[in-house]
């Protein structure tokens, strides 16, 4: 897996680049993941080795991916990344397997509609999204299963899969969602998952939530 801890400015060329006062870092993601997931500590076993990373792996990726799209506060970023665990098994898969939807991945396990928005929002990735997709407005539900499949191995990239999730949040979700993220609080958390992701809060979730909270200091 080519591994990257920090990403040209330009991947991500609409989103300013800011550093606030309140910053998680590396290593601070690194102890709150393990601490959240231990899991995480290691690819050993991976059903799917080639899409798992662990939390050391990860957390660069992370950090770099908070920077870009200006997500400083510490709960926002628990937030994501317990979607990105919890929709990974802990880091461990990087497209979907159950059932195996095409164009459907991405550490936040995105469907291919948003995966082809996300390359085509991608200054790096924006000319092989709309070559494969064949135009830059085109319905994702139109292209065959291995149009899907190409588009979403474009995002799969270590700097691309593990900052979907921050993408995901500042360009398709209200902004009071964030702004309720940041206050650490179940119910904006509930609210993110039902209002935003479009799932629901069930108990597993909340349950997983809870761990990457303390892990995080919530």
């Amino acid at each position: 897996m080519q591994l990257s801890s920090l990403l040209p400015f330009a991947l991500f060329g609409s989103v300013a680049l800011s550093r606030p006062a309140e910053m998680v870092t590396s290593d601070s993601l690194l102890s709150a993941i393990l601490a959240a997931d231990p899991a995480t500590s290691s690819c050993d076993g991976a059903p799917e080795p080639s899409e798992c990373a662990s939390a050391a792996q990860a957390a660069p990726l992370i950090e770099a991916a908070m920077r870009r799209f200006c997500i400083h506060e510490t709960p926002v970023v628990a937030a994501l990344v317990d979607l990105m665990l919890f929709e990974t098994g802990s880091f461990k898969y990087n497209r979907n397997h159950f059932p195996g939807r095409p164009g459907q991945g991405t550490r936040n396990m995105q469907m291919i509609d948003f995966n082809l928005e996300y390359a085509i929002d991608t200054p790096a990735l924006k000319s092989q999204a709309v070559t494969i997709a064949g135009g830059e407005n085109v319905d994702p539900a139109s292209l065959s299963d291995d149009k899907k499949n190409e588009i979403l191995a474009l995002v799969m990239a270590d700097e691309y899969t593990f900052a979907s999730a921050a993408w995901f949040l500042t360009t398709k979700c209200p902004a009071t969602i964030k702004q309720g993220l940041a206050t650490g609080t179940d119910a904006a958390y509930e609210a993110y998952l039902t209002t935003c992701i479009g799932t629901t809060a069930a108990p597993e979730r909340l349950t997983h939530w809870q761990a990457t909270k303390a892990a995080f200091g919530l």
